[in-house]
């Protein structure tokens, strides 16, 4: 089975307003960037607003350690981390 990892470029990013992004994804021109949560209920922070808008990311998934996939925007999802290691076997 290949990788959903394929064709991926991957980038740290610390924008110019100190907004931090865990991780910036390119696939051919769409833009995704990874945010990694700790927290049991993540909500879409002011940094988290930032990078959407600096970084013209086209989605912005927040990985963290709860169960449910649930979407806090229009661009905007929460991602079990589970879900994310079950792409990447």
């Amino acid at each position: 089975m290949p990788s959903p990892l394929i064709g991926l470029t991957t980038h740290p990013v610390t924008d110019p307003d100190r907004a931090e992004l865990d991780l910036l994804l390119f696939r051919g021109s769409e833009r995704v960037g990874v945010e990694i949560k700790r927290a049991d209920a993540p909500r879409v922070t002011h940094s988290n607003h930032i990078v959407l808008r600096d970084l013209k990311l086209d989605r912005l998934y927040i990985v963290y350690p709860g169960w449910q996939r649930y979407r806090l925007a229009e661009n905007v999802e929460v991602v079990p981390l589970t879900a994310l290691l079950a792409c990447a076997a």
